[in-house]
């Protein structure tokens, strides 16, 4: 049948029609490393909802994505990296949308596997998808795409050579059959297993984490109850805990306690205790109409009354809107509550729904309330926003109930219509609502668009962040702008068609608020937004075409709860550019060879207060002295603060950093670790600005030396310094240092010395000289060395040569009158 294929690349397939029970090829050539594309162009249906592959040959290198995908989707794109497409990679990531966060993980796959494609609901705006591996399922997610007709089976293939045998959907004879009653079919973190013996599921003693295991279906009509069986608990009576979610999360994220997206009950030993033997439930209680009606479904977007239950007796009832595709058992072990028996069986039907009934309608008036109020809130209007005239813009009304598939405001740019046009929203961002995002359906490489933050009056014709008072993200250049500048510790990147980016206000500081941009849920940079007015801190977003149809779905903060979790815990949650990768299990940072200094930048700066005050890098590879040093690292505002003569001084700093050169090699070696830490003196706490911080530089965990500065605005953040021949790191776990030998009485010292170096900052100023002129550098920097009974001669004698290295250093002016501290 000719056209039923697209591909891209070097792919090889057999291209004729599918036929039941038939294996198709797909090769991939040696040595062809770009990313190679094929597509069936027959969607998946009720009745032929799945296909999968195995795999005959892999290179080292390759990588395979299987998945979902509409026609419009670019051939060099992979399913799951594309908005509205769902994709499992042999990597053993699955993501919907770019979002691979989820209750269930994946796995990854090589020779021999089989893994594939199976949508179990099929639902009017959002569907579920389960991922397949050798006939089990692994994961679940939704898929946002509500046209049935672009669920189109789609593999990516990468690194050659690969040998693939797929049977598309018109080849698959028998669709998967899952059931909750089999325990070997619900879906498991790695560091749980299922005792076949004793029928248990375990979490393993090493576990850092919970560990949540997930049904493979929603609860329903048939299936309204589940219970475990408890088999350990703490001194405390703390065990696991129950729970319902969705198949992953909702797009948007939920704004309101009666739409979440998950309902648990844990056992935390205070509000609950559990004793071993006892029974812990969840169920969803159906109105009366639903479960009299055969012809409604129970998988349909609809308020339920969510119950648990404690030895069979209901504790807790909360009317709860059900999305569509239903709510999944859940439970989460933890390393009291390790150990549980899960029952399906004995409590799976309500036996009597007439007192559920009366709890419903008494509970269904305040679940109305709640729901219609957060429409109101999110209610858009067009005489919310600014815009120019050529700009198009569909809304969907949100009341009574909110819709989940229309909360977006599309946007559209006719090919006809030439220069740069804006979209303001009128809200600004605020605490409570920080974040907004933009999903990209059309754009050509020629189009640009800018989405950034920018006041009330901001011309109609110009992208925010290249006039003062403005802030935004570049899709051509990729850069982020700030007043005109771009500079910035992280460089940007470019997006597109198919990409969804956001920005998010981090950090409210009072004078300098902090934007950090994403891409795809990959924190991409932090830029300042200088407004004097934080009411004008507006949601703005500019589109030039250049001669192509632009069409975008902005989804204000008022459509979001919260954006991406950005966690400074999480390696892969850092900034950095695309030349480096991530190993989150290892915690490694690697790049390729490489001439300029890489810089990787935490997402969120350091914060005492919430626990965050130090970080550190292992050293993994050997190095050769100060022409190839080891990594290094840094304290950074969020990016230059572009000082002007006035605000100059030794203490008012962009960056501190430590790197091992001209003879502070010699203080480390391979399998250090080396951090920075943060001290916020009692007597400077309560100071809103000019706030002096105690910056201490630790190799292993001892202190060697400390630094005076002004917290810059917006906080300091933790840089990672890969120079070159420096192409990996180890990001280090801890992050908050509990005691250290920097005593109260050493904090004092070391303000007074600064302050007494401030006085004479501010007399030589006040002559017209620069502050960078004082010849002050060995007065910045205090050596430190813990004297105690592991303390070897070695160890001070390092410290003392890297502490000569930095009170030697100078600082040193960047453009714009923004000055740097350099600790070699």
């Amino acid at each position: 049948m000719p056209g039923q294929f697209r591909s891209a690349g070097d792919i090889l397939f057999t291209d004729h029609p599918p036929m039941p029970g038939l294996i198709s090829d797909v090769q991939l050539k040696q040595f062809s490393e770009t990313s190679n594309f094929l597509q069936c162009l027959v969607p998946l249906t009720p009745d032929k909802p799945f296909f999968f592959a195995q795999i005959r040959a892999l290179s080292d290198n390759s990588e395979i994505t299987i998945g979902i995908a509409g026609p419009d989707i670019a051939e060099d794109g992979r399913p799951g990296r594309w908005i509205n497409t769902v994709g499992y990679s042999s990597d053993g990531v699955c993501r919907t949308s770019h979002n691979d966060a989820a209750n269930t993980h994946g796995a990854k796959y090589s020779i021999g596997d089989m893994f594939g494609v199976f949508v179990n609901h099929f639902g009017k705006s959002m569907s579920t998808v389960i991922f397949v591996k050798n006939g089990l399922p692994v994961a679940t997610r939704y898929h946002f795409e509500p046209d049935h007709k672009k669920f189109l089976p789609t593999i990516s293939l990468q690194g050659g050579p690969i040998d693939l045998g797929i049977m598309w959907p018109q080849s698959v004879i028998m669709k998967p059959q899952f059931s909750d009653k089999n325990m070997i079919h619900w879906m498991a973190d790695k560091d749980v297993r299922f005792n076949m013996a004793d029928k248990m599921f375990l979490l393993d003693s090493e576990a850092e984490n919970v560990g949540i295991i997930q049904s493979p279906t929603s609860l329903s009509k048939e299936f309204e109850h589940y219970e475990v069986i408890v088999q350990s608990v703490s001194e405390l009576q703390e065990g696991p805990a129950v729970g319902i979610a969705t198949c992953s999360l909702l797009k948007p994220t939920p704004t309101c306690k009666t739409t979440v997206d998950f309902f648990r009950l844990s056992a935390d030993g205070e509000n609950i205790k559990i004793s071993v033997g006892q029974r812990m439930g969840i169920g969803i209680h159906y109105p009366k109409e639903v479960r009299e009606n055969p012809s409604q479904s129970d998988k349909s977007q609809q308020l339920v009354l969510v119950f648990v239950t404690i030895d069979t007796k209901i504790v807790h009832a909360r009317i709860i809107m059900q999305p569509e595709g239903g709510f999944f058992p859940l439970v989460i072990l933890t390393k009291n509550g390790y150990k549980v028996t899960l029952d399906v069986t004995t409590n799976r039907k309500i036996e009597t729904h007439e007192n559920l009934d009366e709890v419903f309608e008494n509970y269904l008036e305040e679940a109305n309330r709640l729901m219609l109020n957060d429409s109101l809130q999110r209610q858009l209007k067009l005489e919310m926003m600014r815009k120019s005239e050529d700009l198009t813009v569909e809304l969907h009304d949100q009341l009574p109930l909110v819709d989940f598939s229309k909360q977006y405001c599309r946007v559209r740019l006719s090919k006809e219509a030439m220069g740069i046009h804006v979209i303001q929203f009128s809200l600004p961002l605020t605490e409570s609502r920080p974040y907004y995002c933009i999903e990209i359906r059309k754009l050509s490489e020629d189009s640009v668009l800018t989405l950034g933050l920018a006041h009330s009056r901001f011309p109609l014709n110009k992208h925010p962040g290249k006039l003062p008072e403005s802030t935004g993200y570049n899709s051509r250049d990729g850069k982020m702008y700030y007043n005109k500048l771009h500079e910035g510790f992280t460089p940007g990147e470019r997006f597109g068609e198919g990409d969804m980016v956001g920005v998010e206000i981090s950090m409210f500081d009072k004078n300098h608020p902090v934007a950090l941009f994403s891409k795809n849920y990959r924190a991409i940079g932090t830029r300042y937004v200088t407004m004097p007015d934080q009411d004008q801190m507006l949601p703005s977003v500019a589109v030039c075409g250049n001669g192509y149809d632009v069409e975008i779905d902005i989804y204000w903060q008022n459509q979001y709860l919260k954006g991406p979790a950005f966690s400074e815990c999480k390696p892969r949650d850092w900034c950095y550019p695309q030349e480096v990768t991530v190993d989150s299990v290892s915690r490694v940072f690697s790049v390729p060879e490489h001439e300029d200094v890489i810089l990787i930048q935490s997402p969120r700066p350091l914060n005492p207060d919430n626990n965050y005050d130090f970080f550190e890098v292992q050293i993994l590879d050997e190095f050769e002295g100060s022409d190839f040093p080891p990594p290094g690292i840094a304290l950074a505002s969020p990016c230059p603060q572009n000082l002007s003569p006035e605000g100059s001084s030794n203490f008012r700093l962009d960056f501190v950093r430590f790197l091992a050169i001209n003879g502070a090699e010699t203080s480390v070696s391979v399998g250090d670790r080396i951090g920075w830490g943060v001290i916020v003196p009692v007597s400077e706490q309560n100071k809103q600005e000019d706030r002096l911080i105690i910056c201490y530089l630790c190799i292993n965990l001892k202190v060697a030396m400390t630094r005076v500065i002004y917290q810059p605005r917006g906080g300091v953040y933790p840089v990672i310094m890969l120079p070159s021949g420096a192409n990996r790191a180890k990001l280090g776990n801890i992050v908050h240092i509990r005691s250290h030998p920097i005593t109260p009485s050493i904090e004092e010292n070391l303000l007074k010395e600064a302050r007494d170096l401030l006085a004479k900052e501010k007399d030589f100023k006040a002559e017209g000289k620069d502050a960078q002129e004082m010849d002050i550098d060995n007065s910045l920097f205090k050596v430190l060395v813990p004297e105690t009974e592991e303390t070897t001669q070695k160890q001070r004698n390092s410290w003392k040569v890297a502490g000569n290295v930095i009170m030697a250093a100078n600082g040193f002016k960047r453009k714009n009158k923004s000055t740097s501290c350099v600790l070699l």
